[in-house]
């Protein structure tokens, strides 16, 4: 933006100072170059004050000599009507800078006696509509991309719910073979101690196997937090 507005206000300055084309005296032309196009270093942070200062500037050379004709003022037009557009949330906000745009130009015509009210329209009724369309668009691809955040987070919790799931019956089941191999060898030790080796044997096994699916499942958990930032926990 202020390097828009810094070479715009070159040529303003340097077609005023120069008269061509010649627009009246130095004394209103150059301000008004000035004013125009420095107003379009705010026309991200505050579209309506540079459209503001735009039209307010170009109306007041309009009433002490002619309306700003020449291509520097006819690009801060059209910079500040796709601005006031493309930065404004409201429809309602965006629809009355986008009038204010062609009504200020109308009145400029109507002061210089002329007729291109519908070139007006035309150009920069487009222009504003083109904003329109790219903020509209810009908005899909920001929704869209937050949406595809969402899934992808979603996916992931889904993923951690059905290892958190199998985790659960791994343990639950291991514990439940432990608890009745246990059982049978306490039997075994009162009657024969012989037959408390199967048991035993049974309760080494199931607990082994358990740690090892323990441990896959906790290992599939660190490969998918390896992505993250390292902070205890």
């Amino acid at each position: 933006d202020v390097v828009l507005a810094g070479v715009l206000c070159v040529l303003g300055v340097a077609s005023a100072a120069t008269r061509h084309p010649p627009e009246g005296a130095l004394t209103v032309t150059v301000p008004t170059a000035f004013v125009m196009t420095l107003a379009l270093m705010w026309r991200s942070r505050a579209p309506f004050a540079a459209l503001v200062a735009v039209l307010l500037a170009g109306e007041a050379q309009t009433l002490a000599s002619t309306s700003p004709g020449s291509l520097w003022a006819f690009a801060c037009y059209l910079v500040v009507a796709y601005s006031v557009a493309v930065k404004t949330s409201g429809e309602g906000r965006a629809a009355i800078g986008g009038g204010l745009v062609v009504g200020g130009l109308w009145l400029q015509e109507w002061h210089d006696r002329g007729v291109d009210y519908l070139f007006i329209v035309i150009v920069f009724g487009g222009v504003w509509l083109l904003g329109r369309a790219v903020r509209q668009w810009q908005a899909r691809a920001t929704n869209a991309e937050a949406h595809q955040d969402e899934r992808a987070r979603d996916a992931v919790a889904e993923e951690r719910a059905r290892i958190a799931r199998e985790l659960h019956d791994l343990v639950a089941h291991g514990v439940s073979v432990i608890a009745i191999q246990a059982d049978a060898a306490e039997a075994a030790l009162a009657h024969d101690p012989e037959l408390a080796r199967e048991p035993l044997r049974a309760i080494k096994t199931s607990s082994r196997e358990a740690l090892d699916e323990m441990r896959r499942l906790l290992a599939l958990l660190r490969i998918d937090d390896s992505a993250g930032p390292r902070s205890p926990q």
